[in-house]
């Protein structure tokens, strides 16, 4: 390494014999502010920064084998001249050089290999693949449906056996489709193909299942297809989380009648307080022509809050429904009494009033 901060020569210690070393030590202070005694040693080295006999401070365990400070003699840059002889190693010529420009860089750069299954099923032979289904204990009841079937014509799904192979028959719009009965052992090669391989593209359940069903089939060929591709590891890693589904929106009756609708809720508290120890607006929005009303408040108990609405009922008219959050002002028995001399309904829908208060800052705002 070399090292333009340093002002010597270090070598690992145990790469230099002791007739090397001079019996003279040095204090050596480190980038950590911390000084050691090391010993001396004359050595020999041939660097691409300094070739020659330098007096070199001996450490147990440096960064690097030998880091070349700043000596006499020494090159800033490497010597990159080689010659011919050097050059050529078994008829094949080498490149050194220090660094690599991004142009290189981009020209020498390899693609990554595909992240495929490596196992796949290979050449498995009809004799085989027979021998596996007739071993198989879960493929009893289908040997036994086959012989069954074989003398019943006009059924939709069945199994049947054509070169001691047993196949599912279905049959679609008049077309006749076969699908291999897959044994147990080779049922997970199966899923790793349809899911896996570099054409699957680890794509869903319902894609993969469509993929394997074209062809093969097992009892439970589903299940085992939702569960395979769920437990899969690069799946697992790379689907997005955490997604939470949209509530579909509500109908809303449409008010065409002024002040027919209103709805009220209070904001606060407010710092600092005005002159007047206000620190609370109570708010009312019509729903049909979104008019917005507001009156200051020092405090928001029942009472307060029930004459401020009178107050606002007085100027713009008594509404037949009044919508609230579920505020303890809002209901209360003085605010359900109120209701019932005046003739309203009072509805608490908490969702709806985040919404018409948004309305409402919308509307102050321009």
């Amino acid at each position: 390494m070399r090292d333009t901060g340093c002002s010597t020569v270090v070598i690992r210690r145990s790469l230099v014999p002791d007739d090397m070393l001079t019996g003279k030590t040095v204090c050596c202070m480190l980038i950590d502010g911390t000084v050691r005694k090391t010993p001396v040693a004359m050595i020999e080295i041939d660097t691409p920064y300094y070739q020659g006999q330098v007096e070199a401070v001996c450490m147990k365990q440096p960064m690097y084998d030998v880091i070349v400070g700043n000596v006499q003699g020494v090159l800033d840059k490497p010597d990159l001249i080689v010659t011919p002889k050097e050059v050529a190693v078994s008829d094949e010529t080498v490149l050194a050089q220090a660094m690599t420009t991004r142009s290189q860089s981009a020209r020498d750069k390899s693609c990554k290999p595909l992240n495929v299954a490596n196992e796949m099923i290979g050449d498995i032979s009809p004799e085989e693949l027979s021998t596996l289904q007739k071993q198989d204990d879960t493929l009893k009841p289908l040997w036994e449906k086959a012989e069954v079937s074989s003398t019943v014509e006009g059924t939709d799904t069945g199994f049947e056996v054509r070169n001691e192979i047993l196949w599912r028959r279905r049959t679609e719009q008049g077309k006749v489709f076969r699908q291999v009965v897959v044994p147990t052992s080779l049922r997970v090669k199966v899923l790793s193909v349809a899911h896996d391989c570099i054409m699957s593209g680890h794509q869903g359940v319902k894609r993969a299942y469509e993929r394997l069903i074209a062809h093969f089939y097992w009892p439970g060929v589903h299940g085992d297809v939702v569960r395979y591709c769920r437990s899969c590891d690069i799946c697992q890693r790379t689907v997005a989380k955490g997604r939470v589904a949209k509530v579909p929106l509500g109908k809303m009756p449409l008010i065409g009648e002024p002040f027919q609708r209103v709805a009220v809720d209070l904001i606060g508290p407010i710092e600092p307080m005005t002159d007047r120890k206000n620190r609370y607006i109570l708010t009312m929005v019509d729903y049909a022509t979104r008019y917005p009303e507001a009156v200051a408040l020092s405090r928001i108990d029942a009472e307060t809050v029930a004459e401020a609405l009178v107050t606002m009922f007085t100027r713009v008219g008594v509404p037949e429904e009044v919508l609230s959050d579920q505020g303890t002002q809002f209901m209360s028995a003085v605010m359900q009494e109120v209701s019932r001399l005046l003739s309203m309904t009072h509805w608490s829908q908490l969702p709806t009033i985040r919404c018409v208060t948004d309305r409402l800052k919308g509307s102050m705002g321009r």
